[in-house]
């Protein structure tokens, strides 16, 4: 059990789509959780369900139709931090359809990508993706579409479009305009999306890489390095700092992250030698110690961004944890 994270990298599209259409983006990432902060890091990650509670809610108040496929057509995957860069140094398209395989989970938890086909004597092959979601998947679904029809098109060229492809999207749904699926017969009943490569196609090189991208294990090593935890505790961890600046996550909030009741979460962290409320004074206590060593961060904006209610709160609990004021440590450090 743990929490599906993803990258912010790949969430970075549509915050700019948002942004570019005047949409109130600090309300929206507040509503469901997220902190501005976060969006600094492309590696940095935040709960996948967080993100497609944003995109959800987007589609839904803005009334935009499609609107993981709108994103996914102004974006490229290529672009995507140290993961772009990595597909970007792929040799050929199986090479880099093997990177896909093996590095979607490292960007985003909650997805799992295969290749369908390989081994039979038939002329095409799918490569397919599944979300573990149950809120706002048409919207990831058709973003990864796109984006991995992108992927293909590094060694396939800017022309190339499926003859075939598979996406849960509403009957009603006009895919004609966009320019990656105008000749694709489009299969709609499914609760994963998938589209149809000529096998010809996989042994062809990509272009040489652009200059600037890392070589050899360097981009692996910084993936790897960020890379989503696997167990539930450390992933709590993770939800927990993601949410600073925003708001808090109930332990219920938590549960649901994990898609799973409260007692299992409290009896799966107990396991581990956790209780949700330790790891989240924990987060705080750490970051608290950051800010205050910066020096220049004011207590009452410190308290706020912890999710405290005001800077006698804060200090009070400071001094539960440490025996001192958060003033006089800082005015003993500084």
């Amino acid at each position: 059990m743990e929490i599906p994270l993803t990258r912010i990298a790949t969430f970075t599209p549509f915050i700019e789509f948002v942004g570019q259409g005047g949409g109130n983006i600090e309300r929206h990432l507040d509503s469901v959780g997220i902190s501005r902060d976060r969006l600094s890091s492309a590696e940095a990650l935040i709960p996948l369900r967080h993100a497609c509670q944003f995109v959800d809610e987007i589609e839904r108040r803005e009334g935009i139709d499609a609107f993981g496929l709108e994103v996914g057509s102004r974006s490229s995957i290529g672009e995507m931090g140290v993961f772009g860069g990595l597909l970007r140094q792929s040799l050929t398209l199986l090479d880099l359809i093997g990177r896909l395989i093996r590095w979607i989970p490292v960007v985003d938890s909650g997805a799992t990508v295969w290749l369908e086909g390989l081994e039979s004597k038939d002329p095409h092959v799918r490569l397919c993706l599944r979300h573990r979601i149950d809120v706002g998947r048409r919207v990831a679904d058709g973003y990864a579409l796109l984006l991995l029809i992108d992927a293909v098109r590094m060694a396939a060229g800017a022309e190339w479009r499926p003859r075939s492809a598979w996406l849960g999207l509403e009957p009603g749904s006009d895919l004609g305009k966009f320019e990656a699926l105008a000749d694709a017969r489009m299969t709609r009943d499914v609760d994963y999306m998938a589209f149809e490569i000529p096998r010809k196609l996989l042994s062809r090189p990509l272009a040489d890489p652009p200059r600037g991208l890392p070589t050899g294990g360097v981009g692996e090593d910084a993936l790897r390095s960020t890379a989503p935890p696997m167990d539930l505790a450390a992933s709590v961890f993770q939800a927990v700092r993601a949410s600073l600046g925003s708001r808090t996550p109930t332990i219920t909030n938590m549960a649901e992250l994990a898609n799973c009741s409260v007692r299992s979460l409290q009896l799966e962290l107990a396991t581990q030698g956790y209780f949700y409320r330790d790891i989240v004074r924990r987060v705080r206590f750490d970051k608290a110690q950051q800010l205050l060593a910066e020096g220049s961060v004011p207590l009452c904006e410190i308290a706020s961004y912890l999710g405290y209610s005001d800077a006698a709160n804060f200090s009070n609990a400071y001094r539960r944890w440490t025996g001192e004021s958060p003033s006089r440590y800082r005015g003993r450090i500084g």
